[in-house]
Formats: structure tokens, sequence, C-alpha cells
């Protein structure tokens, strides 16, 4: 008897365990909790202001320095202009396509234990402080990121851009003349005797 115990013991020791996927409710309750919906809104409104000012800022006329109205207008266009992309992507069904991969994420990424621990923790007063800053926090460092992505592309983009043309040209001016040349027809022996 005694061995037969031991024997199961040994078993439920090394049996592995395995982690329970979240639930739906879990996962949802903490998307609301940690207010990712926020974080979401600010890494849209990040994104397409750091797309407009690249856009804008190739396509804008510049203004003359005392030309106040003609600045007030070029800013109504690229507010409007923003705002309509904005209409156009961020939809209710955008939206939920994005809720979607959080879930899907936060279930890949965590078991049912450390969901119930996240819960837990952002439920306190520390964890709600938290919450309260990330919003902010998010906000800063997306818009400082954004401006340093875009200068860094830019620069290297710049740097890089002419000898990627030049390369595409020489591609181009070596495909051109094979393309141009035509080769004149050969006759054969017994079309040479025809034509005398």
């Amino acid at each position: 008897m005694t061995l037969r115990l031991f024997v199961l013991a040994a078993l439920l020791i090394t049996t592995p365990t395995f982690a329970q996927t979240p639930s739906d409710e879990s996962v949802n309750k903490l998307i609301q909790l940690t207010e990712s919906e926020k974080v979401l809104e600010i890494n849209h409104e990040v994104g397409i202001q750091a797309a407009t000012e690249a856009i804008w800022q190739q396509a804008l006329p510049q203004p003359k320095m005392g030309d106040q109205t003609q600045r007030n207008q070029i800013i109504d266009i690229v507010d409007e202009f923003q705002e309509n992309v904005k209409k156009r992507i961020f939809s209710p069904s955008m939206r939920e396509a994005e809720l979607n991969v959080l879930r899907r994420a936060l279930k890949q990424n965590y078991t049912q234990e450390e969901i119930d621990a996240q819960l837990q923790f952002y439920s306190t007063p520390i964890g709600r402080q938290i919450i309260a800053k990330q919003a902010v926090y998010v906000e800063q460092t997306a818009r400082d990121l954004a401006e340093l992505t875009q200068k860094r592309y830019a620069a290297a983009i710049e740097a890089e851009l002419p000898q990627s043309m030049a390369k595409f040209q020489a591609l181009n001016a070596k495909k051109s003349p094979k393309a141009t040349t035509k080769s004149p027809k050969k006759t054969s022996p017994k079309n040479k005797q025809k034509a005398k």
C-alpha cells in the first residue's frame, strides 16, 4: 500500500500541469481596467499626426513669413485632412478588430493566473494610480519616439536615396539599348542566291 501511494505521489509531482488559457471575461476586464482603448486612441493620434506632418511638409507651399492669412488657411486644410482620414480609418469595426488583436495577444502570452494577478494589482490604489499615469506616459513617449524615428528615417532616406536611384537608372540604362536595338535579319544562303 505504501508503495502504491509513493508511486501515485511521484506521478502527481512529475505530471506537467498545463496553464489555463485566460477566459474571455477576464481578458475583457483587463483591457477595460487598464484603459487599453485610451492607449489605442493615443497611438492613432500620434500616428496620424506624424504621417500628416511628413506628407504636408513636402506638399505644402511655405507661406511668406508675414502672411498669417495663408498660414491659417494651410492649418485649416491640414486639420480637415486629418479629420477626414480619421473618419475613413477609425470605425467601430476597426476598433473591434484592434480589441480582438489585444485579446488574442493577452490569451497567447498570459495564463489565467497571470491575468488574475494583473486584475488584482490594477484594482489596488497603486495600480489605479499607475493606470491614471499610463495615458500621459504613452502619449509623451509615443510622440517623442515618432518624432525621433521620423527624423532618423528622413536622414537615412535622404542619405541613401541618391545611390539607390543611381543604381535604378544604371539598371534601366543597361536594359534600354537591348530593347531598342534591332538586329538585322539574317538571310540564309538560299535567299542570297535568289536575291542575285
